[in-house]
């Protein structure tokens, strides 16, 4: 009979259980408007669902929450800015470097073409030299 007993009663437990459910609870409207706005910035990073649950509840936790989502957020596009003005600002210096050095090399070409005529002045010079001496030497009748 004890066992009978013992087996009746988790039947008995699981009836109340399906007789009288619990309530489920109700969230608070900000808490709703929070994941809401949750799941639109998930979708399309877009945050003015958090801008509009701060403006409706300011005082809320949740709106604390929606608060530094919405600067991080605004840090975050900052960031993507500053980061494509420095890849566009790469991409100038690159160009800009890529001109440098053809104009160097261009430059490097024209010192050794300067070199080489300096040479054949210096050449020319040296043989007008050397007639000049012989010229003295052996002056003409």
């Amino acid at each position: 009979m004890k066992k009978l007993f013992l087996l009746l009663i988790p039947f008995l437990l699981a009836g109340c259980a399906i007789l009288y459910p619990q309530p489920k609870q109700v969230l608070p409207q900000d808490q709703q408007d929070f994941c809401q706005a949750f799941s639109e910035f998930q979708e399309s990073h877009r945050i003015a669902g958090f801008k509009k649950l701060v403006a409706d509840f300011p005082e809320s936790l949740w709106s604390a929450r929606a608060k530094t989502i919405i600067l991080y957020t605004q840090d975050l596009d900052q960031l993507k800015v500053q980061n494509e003005q420095l890849h566009r600002s790469q991409r100038q210096h690159s160009l800009d470097l890529e001109s440098l050095s053809r104009q160097n090399q261009q430059l490097k070409e024209q010192s050794e073409q300067l070199d080489k005529l300096n040479r054949q002045l210096t050449d020319k010079i040296e043989q007008l030299k050397d007639l000049l001496i012989q010229s003295e030497k052996y002056p003409q009748k």
